[in-house]
């Protein structure tokens, strides 16, 4: 996952897919918990593996941006070949 907070990008987590892994459907989410924020992958739909997990979702409300009006939150995927 990469972040940006104050100009500063920051990587908070990836996820390399085995050999077993390769070719299958890819299920991504995004868990709200109080304050965090938990990105997790499946292949089933049924077990998460955590990509990143408690991920400060504070930096994202107006009192600590300082006049933030809005965001984006997502997954993506890509490839490195």
């Amino acid at each position: 996952m990469i972040s940006s907070e104050n100009g500063e990008k920051r990587t908070d987590g990836t996820y390399t897919l085995s050999s077993s892994e390769t070719g299958k459907p890819v299920q991504l989410r995004i868990r709200g918990e109080k304050a965090l924020y938990h990105f997790e992958i499946s292949f089933d739909g049924k077990n998460w593996k955590p990509v990143a997990g408690q991920v400060d979702a504070t930096i994202l409300s107006t009192q600590k941006a300082g006049g933030f009006t809005g965001c984006i939150i997502g997954m993506y995927t890509g490839s490195l070949q």
